[in-house]
């Protein structure tokens, strides 16, 4: 992991990130949630370790936005409930918790986010597989290179970051989760 010297290193780190992030790919990720929500559709967020922080953070901001034409949000973490990723790692492996999870309640429309520092988790990609072959909508958010979820995700929203740089993506992450429900929020009133 990456270590900073002082605030104005780590400063000047997390604004230049933020500032590499194309405004097309966050202008997408809004019209693909909203679609969603006016669809009537489930929206499935997971993520590993501080990313798994992220995704159950954004869906409680999804969750707080107000009604809009007696439409409200679905949204789901797949990493809330860990009895049932346990019992998937348990009795097949940690690299299809997520992909078993969606093969139970995932329907075509649907769409799945996976938030990723890497881009190379095993279990998001399995997850992002399956939803690529029965009409699940994907995005990945992701950091680094972006790693393997930006070349396949349907969507993506990519913070070039340092190899390592975990404090950098994921809190560019938390900061343009934010953006975008403030985006929503701001269209909706």
């Amino acid at each position: 992991m990456k270590t900073y010297k002082n605030f104005s290193e780590y400063k000047t780190s997390l604004l230049t990130a933020l500032d590499k992030v194309q405004a097309s790919e966050l202008d997408d990720f809004i019209s693909l949630l909203l679609k969603t929500r006016d669809n009537s559709k489930n929206i499935f967020i997971a993520g590993n370790g501080g990313s798994a922080a992220i995704a159950s953070h954004f869906v409680v901001d999804l969750l707080k936005i107000p009604e809009v034409n007696k439409k409200s949000f679905s949204a789901i973490s797949l990493c809330d409930n860990s009895s049932v990723n346990l019992a998937f790692a348990n009795d097949e492996s940690f690299d299809v918790i997520f992909r078993n999870h969606l093969e139970r309640v995932a329907k075509p429309g649907d769409i799945f986010i996976c938030i990723s520092s890497s881009g190379n988790s095993i279990n998001l990609i399995k997850a992002i597989e399956y939803c690529l072959a029965r009409n699940i909508f994907t995005l990945s958010l992701t950091g680094f290179d972006g790693g393997k979820l930006k070349k396949i995700s349907k969507h993506s929203v990519h913070v070039n970051t340092e190899i390592q740089d975990y404090a950098i993506a994921e809190d560019s992450h938390s900061a343009l989760l934010h953006y975008v429900v403030t985006k929503i929020r701001l269209i909706t009133d």
